[in-house]
């Protein structure tokens, strides 16, 4: 349980009180929606040594053209997004982007076609903590 606690303090979502405290790499991610918006679901995962863990959800609704977005604090690790479509066409024109960019997500990532897809990505902090003399 401490454990489950600990992941959702460092991996979840958090208000925006908190997020001047990420001490990961925080990252947003955008889903926008085009035609259909209501067939769009995602699911973002933690791969660990213990199993995948469920961290965030996303379903959209009938609006069209609409932009949401997510804040997240990652530690790093590799993470991967559950694409689904309701209907199975895919997401018609509709994405999910990822700022700052990461390697392994520079570009919008959608689903073409079908009811499922993946999107694997690395988290790799880039600070440099300096040893105290």
């Amino acid at each position: 349980m401490k454990r489950q606690i600990l992941m959702t303090l460092m991996l979840g979502l958090y208000s925006g009180l908190l997020s001047a405290q990420c001490l990961f790499t925080e990252l947003a991610f955008t889903t926008t929606v085009a035609e259909w918006g209501d067939e769009i679901h995602w699911e973002l995962y933690f791969r660990s040594k213990n199993g995948d863990q469920l961290l965030a959800s996303y379903r959209g609704d009938a609006s069209e053209m609409v932009a949401s977005k997510d804040i997240f604090c990652l530690e790093d690790g590799c993470y991967y997004f559950r694409l689904y479509d309701a209907w199975g066409d895919g997401w018609n024109g509709g994405a999910l982007t990822c700022h700052p960019p990461i390697p392994g997500f520079s570009d919008d990532v959608t689903l073409e076609k079908g009811e499922e897809g993946y999107h694997l990505f690395h988290v790799r902090s880039h600070r440099r903590f300096r040893p105290r003399h």
